[in-house]
């Protein structure tokens, strides 16, 4: 496969944040044991639940493009199987664009909830910590899984042309 700077750059910004998710996930984790020792010790964690939310958010806004990637994400093969290799290859170029235009129609939506969030001042109840942030955080996701979404694309019609 070819490897040209932009594509590798889809990639490597996709890889990042996928292992970032990684260590969100991680602290989401310890985060939710240390509350539940604590809760048993009648000392739980206050907003622990706030920001296990938060880091659901970034966590599943951050991961979705490096499974994007990794073609990580369910696929339905029983039906799949039933086609020539040939309409399987372009079932599966359905599906990203499909996907992409789903991702095209997020994007918007989601900075325009992020923008709805700064002039309300819209924060968690217990912590108080602004909203917007990790909304912003899920645009970037649905951004970079659009981009890698092209990459797919782009990178089937590649493989028919050879």
């Amino acid at each position: 496969m070819e490897k040209s700077g932009r594509l590798l750059v889809i990639e490597r910004v996709a890889s990042a944040t996928g292992f970032f998710a990684l260590i969100l996930l991680t602290i989401m984790m310890l985060l939710t044991v240390c509350d539940v020792i604590l809760r048993y010790f009648g000392r739980p964690i206050p907003g622990a639940m706030e920001l296990t939310e938060i880091l659901m958010v970034s966590v599943g806004g951050l991961s979705l493009a490096w499974c994007t990637l990794r073609f990580g994400h369910i696929r339905v093969d029983i039906l799949l199987r039933a086609f020539p290799r040939g309409v399987q290859g372009w079932i599966d170029v359905l599906n990203y664009v499909f996907t992409a235009v789903l991702c095209v129609l997020i994007i918007p939506a989601l900075l325009g909830r992020c923008l709805q969030d700064v002039k309300m001042a819209i924060s968690t109840y217990v912590l108080k910590i602004p909203e917007w942030p990790f909304v912003l955080v899920l645009a970037f996701g649905y951004l970079l899984t659009l981009c890698v979404l092209c990459l797919h694309i782009y990178r089937s019609f590649r493989e028919r042309q050879k």
